[in-house]
C-alpha cells in the first residue's frame, strides 16, 4: 500500500481518508486509485499488513527457523512481537479503530497467530522442553497471550517501557513459562 494511504489515513481518520483520496485530482491520483481498497476496513487492513509484515519480519522468522534451540526459539518469539508491535506502533491509531472497522479482519489475524504458534509449541514438546504438568494446548495459550498486541500497548504505550526493556521481559517470562530448567 502506497505511503501516501497511510499518510492520509493517519491524518483524516477512518472517515475521510476514502472518500479524501478519491475526491483528489484525477491526474494525481489516477493510478492510486486503481490500487485503494474501496473500504475503510480494506485500508485498515492495508495499513496493518504493510507495518507487521514487513521484509525484517520474514528475516526475523527464517533466523528463528535456523535454530531448534528451545530457549533460543522462545526467545525468537518476542523479538517477532516486539518487531511486528515496533512497526505498527506509528499505526497505533488505526490498531484502536480496526476492531471496529475490520472486526472479522482483527480476529482472523489473532486466529493465524495463534495457528503460526503451533510450530513452536510442537518442537518444545518434541525436544521435551515444555514444564511436564503444562499441556501443549496451555503452552500454546501461555505464548498467543503473552505475546498479544494488548501487553505490548500495556507495558509499552501506557506504562512507556522501552521496546528493548519489552522484549527483555517477554523472553524472560515466556523462558520461566514454558521451558522446563536446563
Amino acid at each position: 500500500m502506497p505511503a501516501l494511504f497511510a499518510d492520509l489515513f493517519q491524518r483524516a481518520g477512518h472517515g475521510k481518508a476514502a472518500s479524501s483520496i478519491r475526491d483528489q485530482d484525477v491526474n494525481h491520483s489516477e493510478c492510486l486509485l486503481d490500487l485503494m481498497p474501496r473500504s475503510k476496513r480494506g485500508i485498515v487492513q492495508g495499513l496493518m499488513e504493510r507495518a507487521a509484515f514487513s521484509s525484517g519480519y520474514a528475516e526475523l522468522v527464517r533466523e528463528a527457523m535456523r535454530s531448534d534451540d528451545p530457549e533460543t526459539r522462545v526467545r525468537y518469539a518476542a523479538k517477532i512481537a516486539r518487531r511486528i508491535f515496533d512497526s505498527l506502533r506509528s499505526e497505533s491509531e488505526v490498531l484502536r479503530g480496526a476492531t471496529a472497522v475490520a472486526p472479522d479482519f482483527v480476529r482472523e489475524k489473532e486466529r493465524l497467530r495463534y495457528e503460526r504458534q503451533a510450530g513452536l509449541i510442537k518442537l518444545l514438546e518434541e525436544k521435551s522442553a515444555l514444564w511436564p504438568e503444562l499441556s501443549a494446548a496451555a503452552a500454546r495459550d501461555i505464548l498467543w497471550t503473552l505475546t498479544s498486541y494488548e501487553i505490548h500497548r500495556c507495558l509499552v504505550v501506557e506504562r512507556k517501557w522501552s521496546a528493548d526493556r519489552y522484549e527483555k521481559w517477554l523472553g524472560d517470562t515466556l523462558v520461566r513459562a514454558l521451558l522446563k530448567p536446563k
